[in-house]
């Protein structure tokens, strides 16, 4: 699934950079809404 793929995209970016993490997790939750 593409969205578990992303997720784990967005970890791996947060342990390299926070701040890469947090905006990408922000895009996801604006998209929720």
């Amino acid at each position: 699934m593409w969205f578990s793929q992303s997720i784990e995209t967005v970890l791996q970016a947060q342990s390299v950079n926070p701040a890469i993490g947090l905006s990408e997790e922000d895009a996801l939750l604006r998209l929720e809404q």
